[in-house]
C-alpha cells in the first residue's frame, strides 16, 4: 500500500515530529536507541535478489516517498543525537587509527562530488542512490558511533552477548529453514538458474557474521576451563556456523572461509595446528560433497554450471571480454575517459557505464569506486583496505595486558577476511546491511585496543575490571564468560 498525494503531507508532518521526538530521546539514552538498531542489523538480511516475488527489505522502507530508506534517515538521526550527546560530554578523545585518516577523506570526497551535484542539477534521489556511494558515509557514521558508544569493557560485554545471542539464533533458523521449509526463498540458482540448490542464507553478509561467531565460540571453548554442557554447546554452535557457510553456495564465502583457516592456522601454536588442520579437512570433505549440488562436475557441462563457469571460456581460458569479467572490462573503459575525478558517486552516471542496468554499478566494490570517484578515490579506498590490515596485524603483536581484547579483536577481523572476496569481486558497497557489517568489523578491534590501552595505564574503564586479574600470564575475560560468583584462572595458550 502507498501513501497517496492526499496523506503525503500527514505521513511527512507525523514522520519530522517522530524524528524530533527521537533524536531528543536518542541524546539522553543513546543505547537504547543503538542496541534497537543493532539488533535489527543482526536479523534481517540486507537483500532480496534471487526471490521470485521481490518484496521491500527493512532496509529499503519509505523509498517513493522519500529520497532516503527510513533506516538510512534513522542511521542518521541517531549519529547526530550521539554526537551531539558526546560533544557535551567532552570525552577524551584517543588517537585515531591510519583507518579514520582514510575513511574520512573518502567521504569528504563524496561530499564535495555532491555539492558538485546540487549545482549540476542531478537529482537528488540520483544522487543518494543505494547504487553510488552513499553507503560508505552509512559505514562511516556506524564506525564513529560504536567506538564512541563503546567506552568500557560492561558496553563491549553488552555488545557481545548480544552478537553471540542474536547470531546464533540465526544459524539455528537458518539450518532449520533449509531443512523443513526448502531454505532462503531468496535463490537465485533455484528461482532463476534451473538448479534444484537449496539455500540458508543467500546474503553473503550473513556468512561474515557466522565466521565472527565461529571465531568468538572456538576462542571460548579453547580458554575456557568448563568441560561439560558449555563446551559441547560452543562445539554445536560452531558446526552450525560451518553448515550455514558451506550451504549457503557462496563461493566468495568458501574463500572467505578458507582465509579464516589459514589466519587461525597461522596463529596458533603447534598443537593446535593439528586440530585446525582436521576441521578444516572435515569442512574442505563436507564441501566436496555437497559441491555437486551448485555446481556440475561432468566435463560435458561445466562450461555451462561449473565453479568457474562465468569467467571463463568453452576453452577454459580466462578472457576479459568474455563472462562476468566482461562487464568489469567495458565499465572500466568508459570509466578510463575520466580516469582522474571519475562519472561521479551516484546511481546513474553519465555517459552510462552498464547500460544494461537500471543503475550503474560493477562487481567488485573496487572498480565501482574507480567508476564513481576515479584514481583519486579508489587509492584513498584501496588505501582505507590496506590501512586497517597492516594497523591491525601490527598491534596485535603488541604486549596486551588483557589477551581477551587481542582474541576478540581477531575474530572480527577474521568476519574482514571473510568479506574480503566480496570486496574484491561482489556489491557489498550497494547494500545497506554490507556497509554496517563492515562498520562493525572495522569498529570493534579499534575498540579492544582503546580499552586495553587503559587498562596498561592503569585507568580502568569500570569498577568491575579494577576486579578482574589482566596479567600477561593469564587471560582475563568479560563477564559473558566468567562468572562473577566465581573466578577463574585461565592460561595464557
Amino acid at each position: 500500500m502507498s501513501i497517496t498525494y492526499e496523506y503525503s503531507s500527514i505521513f511527512t508532518a507525523a514522520f519530522l515530529v517522530a524524528m524530533t521526538l527521537m533524536t531528543t530521546f536518542a541524546m539522553l539514552k543513546p543505547r537504547l536507541l543503538l542496541f534497537p538498531y543493532l539488533i535489527m542489523l543482526l536479523m534481517f538480511t540486507g537483500t532480496q535478489y534471487g526471490a521470485r516475488d521481490v518484496d521491500l527489505t527493512v532496509y529499503s522502507r519509505g523509498i517513493g516517498v522519500l529520497s532516503f530508506p527510513l533506516v538510512n534517515i534513522f542511521l542518521y538521526v541517531l549519529f547526530a543525537a550521539v554526537f551531539i550527546r558526546r560533544r557535551i560530554s567532552r570525552k577524551n578523545n584517543h588517537p585515531p587509527a591510519m583507518l579514520d585518516t582514510t575513511l574520512l577523506l573518502m567521504v569528504t570526497i563524496i561530499f564535495v562530488y555532491y555539492l558538485y551535484g546540487l549545482a549540476a542539477d542531478i537529482s537528488l534521489s540520483n544522487m543518494v542512490s543505494q547504487y553510488g556511494l552513499i553507503n560508505i558515509i552509512n559505514l562511516y557514521a556506524l564506525y564513529l558511533m560504536m567506538r564512541w558508544w563503546i567506552s568500557d569493557d560492561r558496553q563491549l560485554d553488552l555488545f557481545i552477548k548480544v552478537f553471540i545471542y542474536v547470531t546464533s539464533l540465526m544459524a539455528l533458523y537458518g539450518v532449520l529453514r533449509w531443512g523443513l521449509f526448502g531454505g532462503d526463498p531468496a535463490n537465485y540458482y533455484l528461482n532463476f538458474g534451473g538448479q534444484a540448490t537449496r539455500l540458508t542464507y543467500f546474503d553473503s553478509g550473513q556468512g561474515v557474521l557466522f565466521s565472527v561467531l565461529f571465531v568468538i565460540l572456538y576462542n571460548r571453548a579453547r580458554l575456557s576451563l568448563d568441560r561439560g554442557f558449555k563446551r559441547w554447546f560452543y562445539y554445536f554452535m560452531m558446526g552450525l556456523c560451518l553448515a550455514n557457510i558451506m550451504l549457503s553456495f557462496r563461493r566468495s564465502l568458501w574463500f572467505g572461509l578458507g582465509l579464516v583457516f589459514l589466519w587461525i592456522f597461522a596463529t596458533s601454536n603447534v598443537g593446535r595446528k593439528f586440530v585446525i588442520l582436521g576441521v578444516a579437512l572435515m569442512a574442505l570433505a563436507f564441501g566436496s560433497v555437497i559441491y555437486k549440488e551448485r555446481f556440475d562436475t561432468s566435463y560435458q557441462s561445466r562450461w555451462a554450471t561449473g565453479i568457474t563457469s562465468d569467467i571463463t571460456t568453452k576453452s577454459g581460458n580466462i578472457d576479459l571480454k568474455e563472462g562476468r569479467f566482461s562487464e568489469l572490462y567495458a565499465a572500466v573503459g568508459v570509466a578510463n575517459q575520466h580516469a582522474l575525478l571519475g562519472l561521479g558517486p551516484w546511481g546513474i552516471n553519465s555517459p552510462r557505464v552498464t547500460p544494461l542496468k537500471e543503475h550503474d554499478f560493477v562487481h567488485s566494490s573496487i572498480i565501482q569506486v574507480y567508476i564513481k570517484t576515479g584514481l583519486v578515490g579508489v587509492a584513498i579506498y584501496v588505501g582505507m583496505l590496506i590501512s586497517y590490515v597492516v594497523w591491525w596485524l601490527r598491534v596485535r603483536r603488541r604486549k596486551w595486558k588483557n589477551h581477551y581484547y587481542r582474541l576478540l579483536g581477531d575474530a572480527f577481523f577474521c568476519g574482514f577476511l571473510v568479506e574480503l572476496p566480496d570486496i574484491l569481486f561482489g556489491t557489498p558497497l550497494t547494500i545497506f546491511r554490507h556497509s554496517q557489517i563492515i562498520a562493525i568489523i572495522f569498529s570493534i578491534p579499534y575498540v579492544c585496543l582503546k580499552l586495553d590501552s587503559i587498562l596498561q595505564k592503569g585507568d580502568t574503564p569500570t569498577v568491575e575490571s579494577m576486579r578482574r586479574e589482566a596479567s600477561e600470564p593469564r587471560i582475563s575475560l568479560p563477564a559473558s564468560i566468567a562468572s562473577p560468583h566465581r573466578s577463574r584462572r585461565l592460561v595464557k595458550s
